[in-house]
């Protein structure tokens, strides 16, 4: 097979309706014969917390796995510990460079995210198992941070508070 960039099938490119010069239709722009792999797409996709999501078991599912994620929700158990978690589980099928914001409504709440992968979520352990360079702490919003992201891997994104009051919050992981 030759890679002359044409439709014809029986080659090794846009044999697709994407023409995304691979024989995969997702993700668009991966340029192999792999699922995974390639950027992740700028574009964000909204979804809102339901619960219960406070345990790996129960988390979230966030099915957007080429782009970045908005997320909303309402976290409660602000009682100096972390008393209640939203959880939310993705798995992204591109690589890149996420950016974290995370946003909150009501006064001094101190409202924090966590990003763990397959080792596991602790609640109230410590603050994650990925490392989140740059992050910036705030009492009163946003709170900012980044991460890698590896095609193929889960990830789960944890907010969390530790003190103040009950909190409407936008956590936003953004490429």
């Amino acid at each position: 097979p030759t890679r002359d960039d044409d439709d014809d099938p029986a080659d090794d490119d846009d044999n697709d309706p994407t023409g995304d010069d691979d024989d995969d239709s997702t993700p668009i722009g991966d340029d192999d014969d792999d699922v995974v792999g390639g950027s992740c797409l700028a574009s964000i996709s909204n979804m809102s917390e339901s619960e219960p999501n406070d345990t790996e078991a129960n988390a979230d599912q966030v099915t957007v796995s080429d782009r970045g994620i908005s997320i909303s929700g309402e976290v409660d158990g602000c009682a100096n510990g972390y008393d209640g978690w939203d959880l939310f589980e993705v798995t992204w099928n591109c690589d890149g460079d996420a950016a974290v914001e995370q946003t909150w409504v009501g006064g001094a709440s101190d409202i924090d995210f966590y990003v763990y992968n397959g080792s596991g979520f602790t609640p109230g352990t410590d603050g994650g198992d990925i490392e989140v360079s740059g992050i910036a702490v705030s009492l009163t919003g946003p709170e900012t941070g980044e991460f890698a992201v590896s095609a193929g891997t889960t990830y789960w994104l944890a907010v969390g508070c530790w003190e103040g009051a009950v909190a409407d919050y936008n956590l936003e992981v953004s490429f």
